[in-house]
């Protein structure tokens, strides 16, 4: 169990994204993106009987007071908006009575927008049993899938492509993917590894006392790689969004994919100069009251040992 992660001298903050009543894929969530419930559940039973769960709000207050974190402490953060958020994760949290942040993609609600990442993995596990010969365009190696496991390998080498500089345009390799596998490209499915929540529930998540809603940009790209203009746009119109749609107006905010290359100080000046007082990242790792909260370390959860 993830409990020995905790620390007597600092703060564990936990990243999920999805969590599902059953994973039957062969690629898809091959990164357990999604976690099972069953596990969700006794993980946080077992972090709750070992610890203290914080919210995002008194990680706030304790680090302004200059104050050391309780011992053991952790905090629950959900990434993206996933509508299991809201139907599966949520119901178990709040019988635990444990306090979470969800950081919502607006135009993933707004259109039901699947990641790039998401839409890889679609098309790769609709391929089938076929057979097929690709050439990779960024580095004209020569491949052939055919097993899952070929396909989950070129899912890793498009995310090491990918990641690698934040110049990088995802929806380039998407654009080259499925037209190499002679697919119209999918925009959203009603699956629960892709189905987003609905402004309604955006809301209703909100307005329980033991959760809150965070912006996490309107289209979900890396912050770090944006023109000035391109920035504005995609943290003003998350704002709006979530202000407008679900009464959303506070300070909380995260990085998309949140990497040490992923982010900037010119990132978190235009997040301050809107108000944002804490974004964390998706670096792993223990915080202190040392880790500012623009740098905070958070550990992505899987079900994998």
């Amino acid at each position: 169990m993830i409990s020995h992660k905790l620390s007597k001298d600092g703060l564990l903050i936990l990243l999920f994204h999805g969590v599902v009543k059953e994973n039957n894929y062969q690629v898809r969530n091959y990164i357990r993106k999604h976690i099972e419930a069953d596990f969700f559940h006794d993980l946080l039973v077992d972090l709750k009987s070992k610890g203290k769960c914080l919210s995002m709000d008194e990680i706030i207050d304790i680090y302004n007071r200059g104050e050391e974190y309780p011992p053991n402490s952790f905090v629950i953060t959900f990434d993206d908006g996933f509508e299991n958020n809201y139907s599966v994760a949520a119901p178990i949290l709040e019988d635990l009575n444990l306090p979470a942040i969800f950081y919502i993609t607006t135009d993933f609600i707004e259109n039901g927008t699947m990641s790039w990442t998401d839409k890889a993995e679609y098309t790769l596990e609709e391929v089938g049993d076929n057979v097929v010969n690709l050439i990779l365009p960024w580095s004209g190696e020569k491949i052939t899938i055919a097993r899952a496991e070929d396909k989950i390998d070129l899912l890793k080498k498009m995310r090491s492509y990918i990641f690698a500089d934040e110049s990088r345009n995802p929806q380039d390799i998407i654009d080259w993917l499925y037209a190499e596998l002679g697919f119209e490209i999918v925009k959203t499915t009603y699956d629960p590894l892709d189905k987003k929540l609905s402004w309604e529930q955006v809301r209703e998540i909100n307005n329980h006392p033991l959760f809150v809603i965070g912006g996490h940009t309107h289209t979900h790209p890396i912050m770090s790689g944006l023109s000035a203009k391109d920035l504005d746009f995609e943290i003003d119109t998350s704002l709006r969004l979530l202000k407008e749609k679900s009464g959303v107006d506070n300070c909380h905010y995260a990085y998309p994919q949140g990497q040490t290359n992923h982010y900037s100080k010119t990132v978190i000046e235009a997040l301050k100069k809107r108000g944002i007082t804490c974004c964390p990242t998706a670096i792993d790792g223990i915080n202190t009251t040392q880790t500012g909260l623009f740098d905070l370390y958070r550990y992505m959860v899987d079900d994998l040992p």
